[in-house]
């Protein structure tokens, strides 16, 4: 977001005002204008609060390609939640322009930029115009890195990167919390152009990484790069490594680390490691935020920052009487027992509802602007208030030097990360409002929070919630039957319960991984009914069960057991009733019978054995198939047979054997009809055929093949 302390209001901007975008969202008063955008003071209607709204300048929806990335951008952005990154409620790509142009609304922060803070602080020529912005102390710039390194250390863990950190993009709540804007958009716009007319560096190249000039891939050490670039500027007033264009700039950063002055003490050599020009030498956001961590334990307490005052005192006057900010809770929302008074000091509700008008701190009769009665009075209650810890030469508690950077660490760590999101915090303070000028000063006396009920939260949303607190957050996980998977089974401590902030308070939480696990027992190798009565008992469940020929393992024997299409081996877990499918055996492939028929002996019962199966031989006599040819074959071929079955052939043994009749005392002709009939040749007659037959050769009863010759003897005459 870009808030200007002093726009040109002489364009359309202010005719705007009254409008309702959306259906919702009125516009009540201009409070920034930049080359991008417009940003207003608005009113949700329907939640009756107030919000920013950035619209984009109308341009923007000729771009089909700008129009696709903000609408990305746009829902991630809207899905990071976190105290240092600017909550966008909602967006609208607006392409057919009814409402200007596309829009996000988001958290309204009425303190300014770092941009505005710079200014506020610089020096101005006769006319106005600011000749040098101002410069920060260091412990106030670690004040301000502190908070936007763990924004973005957040958003990085989310895969967001901003890749347009500049001082007008880190924006003050009316608490002096900083917050990171423009995550939504900041991508979009800077891909849109980097250059404004005649090569004039805009915000994205004077602040931009050395990588973002190339076609490497943009990371999160190019946030902390330009972070580094924006926390310098407010240590010297001068943006470093700046040449007369973009290109000289980008040239200069590819082969420059940003210097950096040992007199910044512990923050130097934060800043060097944040402003190394290749990447891969740079801290991520997570080392630098551990480092300015360590870096703010070796400080003194910050200097007040000087900070706008947008809501009530925007640059374009409108009728805010009726919707006058009160609080400075999450999303422009009170935070509960906190507020401001007419005055504009921060006041506190104690437990008995009763308002506790804090005394100053650390300011002078000067800064206060007061009288010096005024002053003393001031010095009278801060020692009423805060005891023997305040001393009155300094207007500060003393302490002894080797706790400030702890103390002012937990002072930013807790109370700026956690004030807006834990309602009931005990803060001091005053706010001085003058023109259009803040001066805000925090100090916290460590409250006491209540646990809440986790049941419905995952590990990750119970990290997020009580973070801010300092709270640390141990998830494990164990199986228990009758749950399922994520339900929450145990939380120590207890719903309820009431701690203290701090990294010493541990939140433990037990999620189910689902019922218990259950071992597989062997299946594979047994027979089917043992491995369904393994399984049943294991309250596993049988699945499919398919057969598979197998030439080695028998009919009815397991040869695979597999989950979800995966084979599972015995030992492996399985969660209680999961689906376990079986491969069963079912013995060797049937083989088919080859045909024979043809075949000489030999050669069928080498076919028969190339088959798998075994052969049987039969004889048997034929009159029409000569010996040792086949006859038949049983079972016929082209049937199968299991493997090892047995194939029987019959193969001719030849013409049958005949016994030779009985003709003697026939005449040769009887004879000869009954030998003929019984399958002998009559080759001849020895003897007077008239006479009867005395005997035959071979003899009767001799066995002979059918066919054979005889010959006939009878008397001779």
């Amino acid at each position: 977001m870009l808030l200007l302390p002093f726009v040109d209001m002489s364009g359309t901007s202010v005719g705007r005002l009254g409008q309702t975008l959306g259906g919702r969202y009125q516009l009540l008063a201009v409070v920034g204008s930049g080359a991008s955008a417009e940003v207003y003071h608005a009113r949700d209607t329907r939640l009756d609060r107030s919000v920013a709204i950035k619209q984009l300048r109308s341009g923007y929806t000729d771009d089909p390609r700008f129009l696709k990335l903000f609408r990305s951008e746009a829902t991630l952005a809207a899905q990071l939640t976190h105290p240092n990154i600017m909550t966008v409620f909602d967006w609208s790509d607006d392409a057919d322009g009814l409402d200007g142009g596309p829009y996000l609304v988001t958290q309204l922060l009425p303190g300014g930029t770092l941009r505005s803070v710079l200014n506020q602080a610089g020096t101005y020529d006769e006319d106005g115009n600011i000749v040098r912005p101002g410069t920060l102390s260091i412990a106030q710039v670690a004040f301000i890195g502190l908070q936007a390194s763990q924004g973005l250390a957040f958003a990085h863990e989310q895969g967001l990167v901003h890749r347009d950190v500049k001082p007008a993009n880190l924006l003050f709540g009316r608490d002096g919390r900083v917050h990171i804007g423009d995550f939504g958009i900041a991508r979009a716009v800077a891909e849109a152009a980097w250059t404004e007319p005649e090569g004039v560096l805009i915000g994205t190249a004077r602040y931009a990484a050395p990588e973002q000039a190339t076609d490497a891939q943009i990371d999160g050490v190019a946030d902390i790069y330009s972070l580094t670039l924006c926390l310098v500027e407010a240590l010297t007033g001068d943006i470093p490594l700046i040449r007369e264009n973009a290109l000289g700039t980008m040239v200069q950063r590819q082969s420059t680390d940003v210097p950096v002055d040992d007199e910044w003490g512990p923050l130097a050599d934060v800043l060097a490691w944040g402003g190394q020009a290749e990447s891969e030498d740079r801290a991520s956001s997570a080392e630098f935020l551990d480092a300015m961590l360590s870096a703010c334990r070796e400080l003194p307490d910050p200097e007040p920052l000087v900070l706008l005052d947008l809501t009530e005192n925007p640059i374009v006057e409108h009728d805010t009487s009726a919707y006058a900010e009160t609080g400075a809770g999450v999303g422009g929302q009170p935070a509960p027992n906190v507020r401001f008074d007419t005055g504009g000091a921060l006041v506190i509700t104690d437990d008995d509802a009763s308002d506790l008008h804090l005394p100053p701190r650390g300011l002078s009769q000067e800064e206060g602007g007061g009288s010096a009665a005024a002053g003393q009075e001031a010095r009278s209650a801060n020692e009423a208030f805060w005891g023997d810890d305040y001393t009155a030469d300094t207007g500060k508690p003393a302490r002894p030097p080797r706790r400030r950077g702890l103390r002012w660490l937990k002072r930013v760590v807790l109370l700026l990360l956690g004030l807006a999101l834990a309602g009931g915090a005990v803060v001091a303070g005053v706010v001085l409002a003058e023109s259009r000028q803040e001066i805000v000063t925090i100090d916290v006396r460590f409250p006491t929070f209540e646990v809440a009920d986790y049941a419905t939260m995952t590990a990750a949303q119970v990290e997020q919630e009580v973070t801010p607190l300092g709270w640390q957050v141990r998830a494990t996980q164990r199986h228990q039957d009758g749950t399922e998977i994520g339900d929450l089974l145990t939380q120590r401590p207890a719903a309820g319960t009431t701690l203290e902030p701090g990294s010493e308070q541990l939140i433990e939480l037990e999620y189910s991984l689902g019922p218990e696990m259950r071992v597989v027992p062997q299946l594979v190798g047994g027979s089917y009914d043992d491995g369904a009565a393994s399984l049943a008992s294991l309250s596993l469940t049988v699945g499919d069960v398919s057969e598979q020929h197998d030439e080695q393992v028998a009919a009815g024997v397991v040869l695979e057991a597999m989950v979800d299409g995966e084979a599972v081996e015995p030992g492996v877990e399985l969660v209680t009733g999961s689906v376990v499918d079986l491969v069963v055996s079912s013995g060797p492939a049937p083989r088919k019978i080859p045909d024979v028929a043809s075949m000489t002996q030999d050669q069928a019962t080498k076919a028969i054995s190339d088959a798998g199966l075994k052969f049987a031989i039969e004889e048997e006599f034929s009159t029409s198939v000569t010996e040792g040819a086949l006859i038949r074959q049983s079972p016929d071929s082209g049937k199968f047979l299991p493997r090892g079955g047995t194939v029987t052939i019959v193969v001719s043994k030849g013409l049958p054997f005949v016994d030779v009749p009985t003709v003697v005392g026939m005449t040769t002709g009887a004879a000869t009809t009954e030998l003929e009939d019984a399958g002998f040749r009559v080759t001849g007659v020895v003897g007077s055929p008239s006479q009867p037959v005395v005997r035959t050769d071979p003899t009767e009863g001799s066995s002979l093949r059918l066919g054979s010759r005889i010959t006939i003897y009878t008397e001779e005459g």
